[in-house]
């Protein structure tokens, strides 16, 4: 599969159950004693039809409804009402059209099939989380001011993403298991709660070393989520290369861990704590959107609603 057909999976599940498989469309149904589970896949750069014309264009998708054993798991039911978000392949999830507009509309499915207590979890597979936008995408346009026109068409794809994070009615955690770089970083610190490996993988924002300007929402979301003006800085001036324990030491992450096993506990053990206090998700967002004012307006997302239930 190239990397325009590598994209989001939405798996209602922990970790240890997201599904491998190489067919293009799959559909499952097991009796596991009372258990009924749905699985649908896709993978694809065309466009896939399933019952009554539901469509998805260059999507792997994955939803899982219930708990599906398998040989790596515990034969136990889990109802911890956990969304997680997985960029699949092994490539460097360079976000193009295809694969923002997939992460778009996982999130989208999530905020639809949300209640109280839900959370999102988003990972990914292989050495990056993601290495930003496609610049070989944009150059493939032929021409210097094509090359900047898909550029910028891409940057004003991902803000949607960005504000669909900071409006989603849940708490939302990025499990980064490799490289986050310019727009993947972005990707990431749109989520409440960031963890990362210890051993492999760094932020970066590459802008200043390859000649590219900041975006209005990438420099709200940077002054809203990292504290230190010092930090910042060196993020945004020098380039710096973070890895986990400077990441966790500038307040940029939660926590760095040793390996994969690790980042994958702590975020689930993470998730299933905040789910376990089943919020009200509209409340969730509007405290959310109050703590980012400069960055909703930017976004459009105007002032935050007064919810209160007496």
């Amino acid at each position: 599969m190239n990397r325009n057909g590598v994209v989001a999976a939405l798996v209602l599940a922990p970790f240890a159950l997201l599904l491998e498989s190489n067919i293009r469309l799959k559909i499952t149904f097991t009796n596991n004693g009372s258990r009924i589970v749905k699985y649908i896949e896709f993978v694809s750069q065309e466009m896939a039809t399933f019952g009554n014309g539901m469509k998805r264009f260059g999507a792997r998708w994955q939803l899982v409804k219930d708990f599906l054993p398998n040989k790596r798991t515990h034969k136990e039911k889990t109802d911890n009402n956990i969304f997680v978000l997985t960029l699949t392949g092994d490539d460097e999830h360079r976000l193009n059209p295809t694969l923002i507009g997939s992460i778009l509309s996982a999130l989208r499915d999530a905020k639809e099939q949300a209640t109280s207590g839900s959370v999102l979890i988003t990972t990914s597979r292989g050495k990056f989380f993601s290495n930003g936008f496609d610049l070989a995408w944009a150059q493939a346009a032929g021409s210097k001011p094509k090359a900047i026109e898909r550029l910028h068409h891409m940057v004003e794809l991902l803000k949607p993403v960005v504000a669909e994070l900071i409006s989603l009615p849940m708490p939302t955690i990025a499990a980064i298991n490799g490289h986050a770089a310019a727009g993947g970083l972005i990707l990431a610190l749109s989520h409440d709660y960031v963890y990362m490996k210890r051993d492999r993988g760094v932020l970066y924002m590459s802008e200043v070393d390859i000649g590219l300007t900041i975006p209005d929402y990438f420099s709200a979301l940077l002054r809203a989520k990292i504290g230190s003006p010092s930090a910042r800085r060196d993020v945004l001036l020098r380039g710096a290369k973070v890895r986990g324990d400077e990441a966790v030491s500038m307040g940029i992450v939660e926590g760095a861990h040793d390996n994969e096993e690790r980042l994958r506990e702590a975020t689930m053990s993470h998730g299933k704590q905040l789910a376990s206090r089943k919020w009200d998700g509209e409340v969730y967002k509007e405290i959310r959107k109050s703590l980012y004012p400069e960055l909703c307006v930017v976004l459009g997302l105007g002032e935050a609603e007064v919810i209160a239930k007496l």
